[in-house]
């Protein structure tokens, strides 16, 4: 039996390094936020198979480029702001207040983000079909791995509580068995234009993180009552506990990925790219 729990562990961990929410999690995030785009938007569209296949480009990029790791990650709560309903949004004072280093190494998920939402606006204002695709593919990524709770804490894969591997049974196992009923159950969306994106980006990474303790007691519970072996009994467990919330942060991925598509399509004047 430790034999099995050990196996699973490691290959838990090496899904996880490769795919956060799993290809089918981004899959289905970024062919709803497409879907639900207004037709003038018709190249993003057009290139809906593209751009779900392409989704996870950026996880594929961690083993040649060691600056991407630390883009589809924040630690908010390791940051005194953030735990006290005062969170800093702004890259440059936390720099200043933490240094430089602790801050990459806490991750720097939101403001890459912008980064990308900035490019894929000039991408279309430019009318640059492979740019396009090139960022509209990463801000997918990105978005959808701030919709996932484990994205947005320090204890990510349950080492701060006894809990190794829970960032693996959650967002690989649970999300690619139970991926149709998922399907089923995520909400139309509803497109607005992002005043702000950095402030919105900081926003559903916070929510995010208000999810990620129910994701661990979840875990717990779920062991408690499989006779403590991660079986059968423990992913069913488990996803009763917690597919309501992943309900919830799917349908939220896709409303905000296709709000954050069309708003780089406003700031762009809204070109017509054929």
């Amino acid at each position: 039996m430790k034999y099995k729990l050990l196996l699973l562990v490691l290959l838990v961990a090496i899904s996880t390094q490769l795919f956060s929410w799993g290809a089918l999690g981004h899959e289905v995030i970024t062919r709803l936020a497409i879907e639900g785009l207004p037709d003038e938007m018709s190249f993003i569209k057009e290139n809906c198979e593209y751009l779900c296949d392409h989704s996870t480009d950026a996880d594929k990029r961690k083993s040649e480029d060691p600056t991407e790791k630390n883009k589809h990650y924040l630690d908010i709560d390791y940051y005194k702001e953030f735990n006290v309903g005062d969170m800093i949004t702004d890259k440059t004072e936390l720099i200043e207040i933490y240094g430089e280093n602790i801050v990459d190494k806490m991750g720097i998920l939101p403001w890459n983000t912008i980064e990308v939402l900035n490019n894929l606006t000039v991408a279309m204002k430019e009318n640059n079909k492979i740019d396009i695709l090139f960022f509209a593919a990463d801000l997918a990524h990105y978005v959808g791995d701030a919709h996932q709770p484990q994205h947005l804490i320090l204890n990510y894969d349950g080492a701060r509580t006894g809990q190794r591997g829970i960032h693996g049974r959650y967002e690989i196992n649970i999300i690619n068995a139970n991926i149709e009923e998922l399907q089923e159950n995520i909400s139309p969306i509803e497109i607005t234009y992002v005043k702000e994106p950095l402030q919105f980006m900081f926003d559903y990474c916070a929510q995010s993180n208000s999810f990620a303790g129910l994701i661990e007691l979840a875990d717990l519970h779920s062991l408690k009552y499989s006779d403590n072996e991660y079986n059968e009994k423990y992913f069913k467990i488990f996803w009763f506990r917690t597919k309501y919330m992943t309900f919830h942060q799917f349908s939220n991925a896709a409303e905000d990925l296709a709000s954050m598509y069309y708003t780089a399509w406003i700031n762009a004047g809204k070109p017509e790219i054929k």
